[in-house]
Order: structure tokens, then C-alpha cells, then sequence
């Protein structure tokens, strides 16, 4: 049976295995039950999937480490982020992808308006960061790449608007905890 999430994306399946044949489950009421189990299933589900958002955002708000200038988690906040979304992927079998965006001699108000930029254009759940040498990162939480690089583009597309060259890749959540993604380079990913 179907398990689906609060989007009505499927999730997952319940299943069962037996060795032998089982044709009493076959029968409408037996049915009816597992039905029952199933929908009671995708209700804590989306309870929990909804508490984990909630989590993303305490953890944001309550972690200190941050870059002094632009307000954003600074590099040790970071990791201590990427780690708690590593958990949760493998908890819960959820895939996040990351915004790596880099750019080249940013002054210190460049520099803020990318960051306050960052902030007004991803989700509530979403966490941004600066890493220092004019390196950001975003962490899309349950996210697609094909959403990562929606949000990617329209990322750039705004720091265009306002004179700003910048680079950015999407890349899937990394699952090894205690360390960075590979390092950011300015070569190869999308410029607007």
C-alpha cells in the first residue's frame, strides 16, 4: 500500500512478506484495516515531516556561530547544520541539496547584499551561510536538483539585477558527517 507524504508525493510503501500464501487478507474487512493502518501511517508521517521542519528552523535561529558581518552562519554553524540535515536525511530518507555560490573581490557591501539577497529569496526552512573569501552556501532541505536549480537561477538572476557577478552550484547533501562539501571553485557552474 501507498504511503504519501503531505504533498500527496509518494513516500514509501507498507508492505509485508510471508512465506506461505495468505488469501485471508484477501477479504473486504482485512482490507478495509490495512487501509486503515496505512492512512494512520501517512498521518505520522506528515506530523513528523512538519516537526522536522519546525527543528530546521530552532536549529537556525539558535545556533551562535555566525559571520559577524553578514549576519549568516559562519563555517563551524555550517557544519553543525550540515550534520543535523545529515541525520535527518538518513532518519528519514530524505535528500537535500546545497547551493554552493561563489564570487570574485566582493566589497564589504556587495558582500552584505548578497547575503541579505540569500536571505529573502529561499524558504523559511532553507539555511544560508558565509564562508569567508566570498564563498556562500544554502542548504535546500528535502529538495530536488531540478528545484535546486530553479532556485539557483533565480538566485543569480536577482544578484545580476543588482551588479553582482556570481557563480553557483547545485549539488546533493554530502553524507558523511563532521566535514564540509568539496570545496567551492568558481569554474564550471552556472554564471547569470
Amino acid at each position: 500500500m501507498p504511503l504519501r507524504d503531505h504533498t500527496g508525493a509518494l513516500f514509501g510503501t507498507l508492505c509485508a512478506l510471508d512465506p506461505e500464501p495468505r488469501p485471508d487478507l484477501d477479504h473486504e474487512n482485512v482490507q478495509a484495516a490495512l487501509k486503515r493502518q496505512a492512512r494512520l501511517l501517512e498521518s505520522a508521517l506528515v506530523w513528523n515531516l512538519a516537526g522536522l521542519d519546525q527543528q530546521r528552523v530552532t536549529e537556525f535561529f539558535e545556533e551562535e556561530s555566525r559571520d559577524p558581518e553578514t549576519g549568516l552562519l559562519d563555517e563551524a554553524g555550517w557544519l553543525r547544520i550540515l550534520d543535523g540535515e545529515r541525520r535527518r536525511g538518513q532518519a528519514y530518507g530524505l535528500s537535500s541539496m546545497v547551493l554552493k555560490v561563489h564570487g570574485t573581490r566582493l566589497d564589504d557591501e556587495q558582500r552584505q547584499l548578497v547575503a541579505d539577497s540569500l536571505a529573502a529569496l529561499i524558504r523559511h526552512q532553507d539555511m544560508a551561510a558565509y564562508l569567508g573569501s566570498d564563498q556562500f552556501a544554502i542548504l535546500l532541505p528535502e529538495n530536488t536538483p531540478s528545484c535546486a536549480d530553479q532556485v539557483r537561477d533565480r538566485l543569480l538572476d536577482a544578484l545580476n539585477a543588482k551588479g553582482i557577478l556570481m557563480w553557483c552550484d547545485a549539488e546533493p547533501l554530502a553524507l558523511s558527517e563532521g566535514r564540509m562539501q568539496p570545496p567551492l571553485t568558481a569554474e564550471g557552474g552556472p554564471v547569470h
